[in-house]
């Protein structure tokens, strides 16, 4: 009733904490997107659509964080939040199961950020998506890949996000375990 009052915003807030703390992230996350759209020209707008991102992932709506990511990404382009979000919108993607936009934001991410670690955590998603999907090829491939981007990056002394590349090596070896176990003499 009072959307010009001071008290306004924290309303919001306060809301939105209640909701988080009854696990409904969900309504928690509409409340946050509701403070960026009604007071876009506050100083809460950011974290505001921030959180409701976050919100959204956690109860598990990945299209509306998709969706809430790309208004932070499209509000905020020179925020170092922009290029996590649009890394993690590759991940929700995956989650939604539509291979063809993850790979998309993955390839567009490792052509525009080819320095950043996550490039080999581009790899490795996406072999460990094909790998849970049946697609052992595909994912053997994907492995190796992020384990070559890891030794590129460690031979030109950048970071080689050598956890990831770890994870892709013991991927691979259970791939190639499994199809050693395959092998039937005869």
């Amino acid at each position: 009733h009072y959307p010009e009052s001071e008290f306004a915003i924290p309303s919001l807030e306060n809301m939105a904490e209640s909701y988080v703390e009854l696990d409904q992230y969900t309504n928690a996350a509409k409340t946050y997107e509701r403070v960026f759209t009604n007071y876009r020209d506050t100083d809460n707008a950011e974290t505001a659509l921030y959180n409701a991102s976050f919100y959204y992932n956690k109860g598990e709506n990945w299209q509306e964080a998709i969706d809430a990511n790309q208004k932070y990404i499209a509000a905020y382009p020179d925020k170092t939040y922009s290029t996590d979000l649009f890394f993690k919108n590759a991940g929700l993607y995956l989650k939604l199961d539509n291979v063809t936009e993850a790979n998309r934001i993955y390839e567009e991410f490792a052509r525009n950020y080819p320095d950043d670690p996550r490039a080999v955590e581009a790899y490795y998603e996406r072999g460990k998506y094909y790998m849970d999907n049946g697609l052992s090829d595909r994912a053997k491939s994907e492995f190796n890949l992020a384990i070559q981007k890891s030794e590129t990056f460690r031979r030109d002394g950048k970071d080689p996000n050598a956890f990831i590349a770890g994870e892709a090596v013991n991927a691979l070896g259970e791939l190639l375990h499994d199809d050693y176990m395959a092998i039937e003499l005869k």
